[in-house]
């Protein structure tokens, strides 16, 4: 690797700040502009990260200074990103947001002091002009947070827009207003009740949203500012250490992975690999069975109520399941992935 990996973190003042989606429509802005993005996301989050995925072509990583430690999430950043032309870190919540009320543990703002990355601030400037400097000042004094510039989302009009970058500019001008978000109908996506709709149920919709958000963004927010921004972090990240231990067991680990179960760290997957397992994924909703000679199998989470009448005529994959069940080999499944394996599923 050569030298340090130019980074920076795209936090949100709030949650429904517009952060992921405005996340999403920059990564898909800069590889369009030729670079080779390497995504991650704050904390414990299958939906959000698959979006960065669509966007970039690469698994997003997952950062979370709560289940790990300092240097495991210091050796995930290198792991993913060592050979990216830069990293975007999309935060949580808001900055600030955490394990508890008073300390950093878990947050956004944690992740960005463990990475020594800049922080570009995404501001809900709905109806507010001067009120944006107060709440950008709030944010870099309370914890004296590297905020080093700001977006401004959901702005109405240009004197919206200049009223809220004079203000900027005479009470923190330090920090750089990068650009500015409209309200444009390119934007709106669909949500559900964990978040955004996740992708791998309209690749192709999707991606052609992206495409359209991307052009937005592009428009209103500076692209060479931000990568200039991400090109002076400071400070050596560190080699960190593997959250995980290599121990050599050859099997094969049967993954269930389509539409309606997708919701998978691509971590865990890579530790199995390197433990010696090979995985291999299938399809429930396409009735594919488990593979006939899986170990174990992996059942991840997702929407399997979604696409109930697919898998109820899913016979052949049942079959292929019970028997892993009923041979004692090791299944373990999680969310979506364990009501799939009750009796019976009333949706509705």
């Amino acid at each position: 690797m050569k030298g340090e990996v130019p980074r920076v973190v795209i936090a949100g003042s709030s949650s429904a700040s517009g952060k992921t989606v405005i996340t999403a429509a920059l990564l898909r802005a800069l590889v369009r502009e030729g670079y080779d993005v390497q995504p991650f996301k704050v904390g414990p989050d299958y939906i959000d990260p698959s979006y960065h995925h669509l966007a970039t072509g690469r698994p997003c990583g997952n950062l979370d200074t709560f289940l790990f430690k300092e240097d495991h999430v210091k050796w995930l950043f290198r792991n993913l990103a060592s050979d990216a032309d830069l990293a975007v870190v999309e935060g949580v919540r808001g900055l600030y947001e955490g394990i508890g009320a008073v300390g950093v543990r878990g947050s956004t703002y944690h992740v960005s002091e463990v990475l020594n990355a800049p922080i570009v601030l995404v501001v809900d400037a709905k109806s507010l002009t001067k009120s944006v400097a107060a709440v950008v000042k709030g944010f870099r004094e309370l914890e004296g947070a590297n905020i080093v510039g700001v977006i401004l989302n959901r702005i109405r009009s240009e004197v919206h827009l200049r009223k809220a970058v004079r203000a900027l500019s005479k009470f923190v001008p330090e920090v750089r207003v990068l650009g500015h978000v409209p309200r444009d109908e390119r934007l709106k996506v669909e949500y559900r009740h964990l978040g955004l709709v996740p992708t791998p149920e309209r690749l192709e919709e999707l991606d052609r949203w992206l495409e359209g958000a991307a052009d937005v963004v592009a428009e209103g927010v500076d692209i060479d500012a931000l990568v200039g921004l991400a090109e002076e972090a400071s400070g050596y990240v560190g080699p960190g250490e593997k959250p995980w231990r290599v121990e050599e067991n050859p099997c094969t680990v049967a993954v269930a992975r389509d539409e309606a179960f997708n919701f998978y760290y691509p971590e865990n997957l890579q530790a199995l690999e390197e433990c010696g397992a090979d995985v291999k994924e299938f399809s429930p909703v396409a009735d594919e069975p488990v593979p006939p000679d899986a170990d174990a199998l992996y059942l991840g989470g997702g929407y399997p109520e979604l696409f109930a009448s697919e898998l109820e005529g899913a016979e052949d994959t049942a079959v292929s399941i019970r028997e892993m069940v009923e041979s004692g080999s090791p299944v373990y499944a999680e969310c979506g992935g364990f009501m799939y394996l009750c009796e019976r599923l009333l949706y509705g």
